[in-house]
């Protein structure tokens, strides 16, 4: 038996003079063999949490070369006479995984196994054997990886910075917000919606039903389904699909970002779906869910890993509901199924995602435009719809994703995704809606259908260049989506009816509608784009420049004929980006940006000079600054913002332009963590001075935009009882204030707060982990009215009472 190694202390300033390999083979040397890596990053008097999930990105390749990077990474000293090691490869190991299982998959076939003597300290052994080793101990901590969880568990501590990848949110010079699995699962989330109630920048247009979902970032609508992510590829969501059980984080970036995502129409920000990926351990999790007054539901999360080194993962989830919500008459059958296939070999890895949904609704939340200032809202319990309004929606999805290491710092990726989304509604809407209630009912007929398929190939590494470090990264994206639509009303034997005593008429008759209308639109948006990252004075100042050429093209077409109508519009345009972001102190981060996003141009209207007349895609301009501090268990952002995104005016000679703007001048808050090892927060303010600024003629200037609250406000906390084990209590108060629903200001809707609590309670059932969960939603049955921005005289009704129960076990 070799000797055993001789105990070593390590420092971060010993790690700066000798990098880990060279280490690793002076003791060789020196000791015959022993110490197989040890490395520091920092000079934290602790080694990782070993139970902790961190990421990796370690090759295949000789396994002393292996675990000497693993140990760098890490701090983890590992223990081992030299000749257990030699000769022997390592397959290797990437994504999220606990230092346990990452040590398992770098063994995985090498007929190793690694034995934990002490916090850090692990010793080697064939997996029949025993080789006792002296104690060495070493001194070491790593750097928090971007998707772990910040302390609480409620947010991760990064997201996706579009093409510049995962990154810290107390490194990145952006303002980004990532909701985990764990925040999804305790708040019995269903859809988007009910995720993004925690965020204040971010409002939901109209009451979270699972029927279609439209949100606002900033006071500017994202833009649909489009600018909207799914694993970070653009026009691979849509807002009538949008259950949550099955992601891993749902990312909230806040503010323009076309250089970033190369996204059309998402102004003031976008939200990017994480899909759950196959886990290191095996997962079989099984959830029963209720939801008043009749809806119940089962989900089902299975994952396990395959291969001699377990380098094959799968993981499914699978989702069913049926009953009746706290919306009368609104009733819902779902089955939604979620594949995701993973392989790991060598330098190459690659993944799948698969994704089926069908949804079957009945009633539906119902739109008004008000003609006057509008009445009190009617009770949210009520129904107003009548019960023979359907939606109905079938959603199939497909993602491909690869990875191919060029060299040690040096990636290739690239992704492809297809879409095809089939609908049909059959629903009413309100006009004319006075202030007694009264409202004038229409019926409408409509079936739609997209598709869509995304292409992204590109590049990322690192390099240093004399004491500037670069963090470079290229892609090009090719977005395709085709649509189709066809409508046909509906005669109705009863059109007038009162919010407060509806009129309820039987089903009218209705003609047949084809299922599978023509293509009436289809648009091509196409880009690349190149960012570098230049780090100064050891990283402590991070300049990020880039930019990004697009060109936008879309064309209509007769729903009858299939002809070309009116003027295909083909446009580019060039937006660049420029962000610094300085390292204070260790835990305190200034930042600042200037971003632009971008939109499709209009079409000057009917009627005006040069009717018919196509623009260049606009430009919202983005400008803003601000700090965030990480005191380790409780972090802080404060962000103050301007966005000025152009409109289109007719000046006097009746001439269209696109010389009008809206600005909004914003205030962003937010605290997170748990401050109290009982306790934990997540809450946000946004304060935003909404103003038109060059509006016709100048009538409107100074007015603030429809539908954009002046203030926003939410608070939560989950506090774990010290009178009952394993009791935690919840609650959030959310606060909307009032919105205007006219151009000229002259008729607005209510402020709004509401309230929700809520507990959860973990046991043993036969040896088995099970928790326990209920909440309440606007706890004291709030009657209120909701409002789409930008869209005057548009009121939906709010959400009302929900009581909500899981029962979530592990087997």
């Amino acid at each position: 038996m070799s000797r055993p190694v001789p105990y070593v202390q390590r420092t971060a300033t010993a790690h700066r003079r000798l990098r880990p390999l060279s280490l690793v083979l002076a003791l060789h040397l020196a000791f015959g063999g022993g110490l197989l890596a040890a490395g520091a990053w920092s000079t934290s008097a602790h080694a990782q949490s070993t139970d902790a999930v961190h990421q990796y990105d370690i090759p295949a390749g000789p396994l002393g070369n292996a675990l000497t990077r693993f140990s760098a990474e890490t701090g983890i000293l590992l223990a081992a006479p030299a000749d257990l090691v030699q000769g022997k490869n390592s397959n290797g190991v990437r994504g999220g995984h606990s230092i346990a299982t990452a040590l398992h998959a770098l063994l995985a076939g090498t007929g190793l196994e690694a034995v934990q003597e002490t916090q850090g300290q692990y010793r080697l052994q064939p997996l029949d054997k025993t080789t006792t080793l002296a104690p060495v101990t070493v001194t070491a901590a790593v750097q928090a990886e971007p998707t772990r969880a910040y302390a609480g568990g409620q947010v991760a501590r990064g997201g996706r910075i579009g093409m510049l990848g995962d990154q810290d949110v107390f490194d990145t010079p952006f303002s980004v917000t990532s909701y985990t699995e764990e925040l999804i699962q305790n708040q019995q989330a269903r859809t988007v919606g009910d995720v993004i109630l925690n965020d204040a920048s971010t409002r939901l247009a109209s009451s979270s039903q699972g029927a279609g979902e439209t949100f606002s970032i900033r006071g500017f609508n994202t833009g649909g389904s489009g600018a909207e992510l799914y694993d970070g590829l653009p026009g691979m969501s849509h807002r009538r699909y949008s259950t949550v059980e099955k992601l891993e984080r749902v990312e909230v970036f806040k503010g323009a970002n076309a250089l970033l995502t190369g996204t059309t129409g998402s102004v003031g920000g976008t939200i990017n779906l994480v899909p759950k990926k196959p886990l290191e351990q095996s997962l079989t999790r099984l959830d029963a869910t209720y939801e008043s007054e009749s809806r119940v539901g089962v989900h089902a999360d299975v994952s396990r890993r395959f291969g001699a080194a377990e380098q094959f993962g799968i993981r499914v989830n699978g989702i069913y509901r049926d009953g009746e919500s706290a919306f009368e008459n609104n009733k819902e059958e779902l089955k939604d199924l979620s594949v995701a296939l993973e392989a790991r070999t060598g330098k190459l890895r690659t993944s799948a995602i698969f994704d089926y949904s069908e949804q079957n609704m009945t009633g539906g939340n119902q739109q008004f435009n008000a003609l006057s200032a509008p009445p009190a809202a009617p009770d949210l319990g009520k129904a107003i719809q009548q019960p023979w309004e359907r939606i109905d929606s079938r959603f199939l999805r497909a993602m491909l994703k690869a990875e191919y290491d060029l060299a040690d710092n040096w990636t290739l990726h690239a992704a492809y995704g297809a879409t095809d989304f089939k609908g049909y509604w059959l629903r009413t809407s309100g006009t004319a809606l006075d202030t007694a209630g009264n409202f004038n009912r229409s019926a409408l007929q409509q079936a739609d259908v997209q598709s869509a398929n995304t292409g992204l190939a590109g590049i990322r590494g690192h390099f240093k260049i004399g004491s500037v470090t670069h963090k470079l990264s290229a892609e090009f994206l090719r977005t395709e989506t085709e649509s189709g639509r066809i409508s046909a009303a509906i005669p109705n034997p009863s059109p007038s009816s009162n919010i407060y005593q509806p009129v309820f008429v039987p089903r009218p008759a209705i003609g047949p509608l084809e299922r599978d209308p023509r293509k009436t639109s289809e648009s091509i948006v196409e880009s690349t784009a190149i960012a570098d990252t230049l780090g100064f004075l050891n990283d402590r100042v991070l300049l990020t420049v880039g930019v990004r050429h697009q060109r936008v093209q879309s064309r209509n077409f007769n729903a009858v004929t299939g002809a070309i109508s009116g003027t295909p519009y083909d446009k580019s345009a060039t937006t660049p980006a420029v962000a610094l972001l300085v390292k204070a102190s260790d835990t305190l981060s200034l930042y600042g940006n200037y971003i632009e996003s971008l939109e499709s141009g209009p079409t000057a209207p009917s009627g005006t000079v040069n009717e018919g007349e196509l623009f260049p895609p606009s430009k919202t301009k983005q400008v803003e600054v601000g700090a965030k501090l990480d005191l380790g268990k409780v972090g802080f952002t404060a962000g103050l913002f301007e966005l000025a995104r152009p409109s289109g005016i007719i000046d006097s000679a009746n001439r269209f332009d696109v010389n009008g703007e809206q600005r909004h001048r914003g205030l962003e808050l937010s605290a997170f963590g748990q401050p109290h090892p009982q306790l934990r927060v997540l809450g946000s303010a946004t304060y935003i001075d909404s103003k038109r600024t060059k509006t016709q003629d100048g009538t409107l200037d100074g007015y603030d935009g429809v539908g954009v609250p002046d203030l926003s406000a939410v608070l939560g906390f989950e506090w774990d009882s010290r009178a009952i084990e394993n009791l935690t209590l919840t609650g959030r108060v959310n606060y909307t204030a009032q919105q205007y629903i006219r151009d000229d200001n002259s008729q607005s809707i209510p402020s709004y707060t509401l309230y929700g609590v809520g507990a959860r309670y973990k046991t043993k059932l036969g040896g088995r982990d099970v928790t326990i969960r209920a909440s309440v939603e606007n706890l004291f049955g709030k009657d209120y009215w909701t409002t789409f921005v930008g869209s005057p005289g548009l009121l939906y009704l709010g959400s009302p009472r929900r009581a909500f129960l899981s029962l979530s076990m592990d087997i």
